[in-house]
This record gives C-alpha cells, sequence and structure tokens, in this order.
C-alpha cells in the first residue's frame, strides 16, 4: 500500500509518500513547496496544485491524507490555510483515490505516544518507525510522513 501524506502550508508544504509491506514500513520520497509571501495568494495556489499533481502522477499513491485545519487565534492565517486545504482537496478529489484527515493531536499522539509532541519529535520518530534514508528530511516533510504514517495505522 504507497500513501502520500501532506502537511499543508501556504509556504511551506511538506508531502511525504510511504510504502507499506507488511511488517516493514518503507520511507519512497519526501519534498516541499515553497511559495513566495510576495506572490499574489492565486498565483501560489495554483504552484501547490500543480506540484501536487505532479507528486501524486510520479509516486501513484493508493491513499492520501492530510492534516486537519485548525482554527488558529489568526483568524487570517486559518483562513489562507483553508485555501491551501481546499485546493489541495480539489485535485485530491479528481483522482478518485481514498482520503482522510487528522487532527494535528492525533497524528503526534500517533506517532509519538504524546498529542502535543514537538516537531524534533516527530521527526525522530519518523526515521525510527521507517526503513530508508532519511537524512535529508526536513520538519515539514518529517510532519508529511506522519500523517502518512497515521492513515497507514487506522487503515490496518
Amino acid at each position: 500500500m504507497r500513501i502520500l501524506g501532506i502537511d499543508p502550508a501556504l509556504t511551506c508544504l511538506g508531502w511525504g509518500m510511504i510504502r507499506f509491506n507488511s511488517p516493514k514500513i518503507y520511507y519512497i520520497a519526501s519534498g516541499v513547496v515553497k511559495t513566495s509571501v510576495k506572490t499574489p495568494i492565486h498565483t501560489r495556489l495554483a504552484q501547490l496544485v500543480s506540484s501536487i499533481e505532479q507528486v501524486i502522477e510520479l509516486h501513484k499513491p493508493e491513499i492520501i491524507a492530510m492534516e486537519e485545519t485548525f482554527v488558529n487565534v489568526n483568524a487570517i492565517s486559518s483562513l489562507k490555510l483553508g485555501y491551501v486545504r481546499g485546493a489541495l482537496m480539489s485535485v485530491i478529489g479528481k483522482t478518485g483515490l481514498p482520503y482522510y484527515e487528522f487532527l494535528p493531536n492525533k497524528i503526534k499522539k500517533t506517532i509519538v505516544g504524546v498529542g502535543h509532541a514537538e516537531k524534533e519529535q516527530v521527526k525522530h520518530m519518523v526515521k525510527i518507525i521507517m526503513s530508508g534514508d532519511m537524512e535529508h528530511v526536513t520538519l515539514d516533510e518529517s510532519d508529511a510522513l506522519a500523517i502518512a504514517y497515521t492513515c497507514l495505522v487506522y487503515q490496518k
């Protein structure tokens, strides 16, 4: 089973691809999509959509999972994150693939055992749980891999 995890963000979106071949979980690939704050939001959203379409085409996931939005203190940030998620959900919807969402605390609890874990703790556990070379993996990528792992756990 191949699962694509997406950590949505307007400035630095993380994605991570894993493969489950019982009993092992393999790291396949990951990356970040960065957009400039100087670029108009509609152009940034198009860039994110195009990049995720390419990831889906290249890695052929069977399932896609994304972190669910939580409401920030900053309403404008929450709204912009909602734009990102909506644009990505549209792309995912066109694929016809199964799609799941997980709250940040559920992801952290699943991978670390604590719902309020730090990003470094998530990255550390991702490296322990998955086979493969993850030396170059960033915090945004490890968050996306944790999302994919959480999806796997709840699919078994």
